[in-house]
């Protein structure tokens, strides 16, 4: 991606940027960009394992997506590439099938918290305010800013603990991850910390979500910090975000929400019970229903997102590329439960 394909990117989402919650890590460093002939869409990719990854909506103006749906097949046709769309939309995924005959997968749900909908004082929000509660009895502060308003010396210090908490495992991110903290270059980015001490226990990092809205990138702690310090930092974004006129705050992807959801039920049946087994399995390595469990503490609407694909073949090829992609395997992550996104 060349810095012209990054400032055209940018000015595509300052005018499209709220059609996508997730549009905004179009601009990872490591996504190439195919474009359509008017240049007035565009869709971001990796390619991995022989397969394009595309991720997201198309970025842009919706009219121009089927000429550049059709430009990113042309091309995976041209190098051999295993095409597929990891995470779209239900309004994307269907100019994608419709266009194309390839076919779609829903792979989980997005969380997003509506602003005007979260009361803390509500008996719906019990867990979320007791857990804060209790943080903040254990002197936990926290703190919000805008990377433009963060110097080069804040900036180094939470670089240096987010590579400290991490440890040796891999960064994480393809879909919903932007690869950069508290960048100078992206004012926009939203940053809270929660502190003890004076000492920076955990921090959240937000990337704009058109001009209403966040959508979470990061969350990280240390490993001294407290259980729910993650429920304290989020119940302050979301007062901060009441206070500042953002509606909307998308929160971590929920890989097969509805499986866990539907499998626990009274009277599930053998098959979305025994899918649910297997899901439970996967999670000791890849922390999806603990995900789930986080998310809905804060009662938000289920989006869903969908996988496209061309045929059942491709799948396995698919899913073993987006694994490397977002860095569960061929990293330490899948070796250390203590290794998840939630800390």
């Amino acid at each position: 991606m060349s810095e012209a394909d990054e400032k055209s990117l940018r000015a595509l989402l300052e005018e499209f940027g709220e059609r996508d919650s997730i549009g905004y890590f179009a601009l990872r460093e490591d996504k190439s960009v195919v474009w359509s002939h008017t240049r007035k869409a565009a869709i971001t990719y990796r390619v991995v394992a022989g397969c394009a990854l595309a991720s997201g909506d198309p970025i842009g103006n919706p009219d121009a997506w089927p000429p550049v749906i059709h430009a990113f097949i042309d091309l995976c046709l041209k190098n051999g590439w295993t095409p597929g769309s990891i995470g779209c939309s239900e309004e994307a995924g269907e100019i994608w099938v419709r266009e194309t005959e390839m076919i779609a997968l829903e792979i989980g749900d997005e969380a997003i918290v509506h602003v005007k909908e979260y009361d803390p004082e509500s008996p719906r929000y019990r867990n979320v305010r007791q857990t804060s509660r209790r943080i903040l009895k254990l002197d936990y502060r926290t703190e919000i800013f805008r990377a433009s308003e963060m110097t080069e010396a804040m900036r180094a210090i939470l670089t240096e603990d987010s590579k400290k908490w991490r440890g040796a495992a891999t960064e994480r991110g393809f879909m919903m991850g932007l690869g950069r903290i508290a960048d100078s270059d992206e004012p926009d980015l939203l940053i809270v910390t929660a502190t003890k001490d004076g000492e920076v226990r955990a921090l959240l990092q937000f990337v704009p979500w058109g001009k209403r809205g966040l959508s979470l990138d990061l969350m990280r702690r240390s490993p001294q910090a407290d259980s729910g310090v993650n429920e304290l930092m989020i119940d302050a974004t979301i007062k901060y975000a009441r206070d500042t006129g953002i509606d909307q705050i998308s929160l971590n992807f929920a890989a097969f929400r509805s499986a866990f959801e539907r499998g626990a039920q009274l009277g599930a049946g053998p098959v979305i019970r025994s899918w649910r087994n297997i899901l439970l399995f996967f999670s000791r390595w890849l922390q999806m229903e603990s995900l789930y469990r986080f998310n809905s503490k804060f009662r938000p609407e289920w989006v869903p997102r969908y996988l496209i694909f061309r045929k059942n073949s491709d799948l396995p090829k698919l899913g073993l590329a987006t694994l490397r992609a977002e860095a569960f395997l061929g990293s330490r992550q899948m070796k250390s439960k203590k290794s998840t996104s939630l800390g």
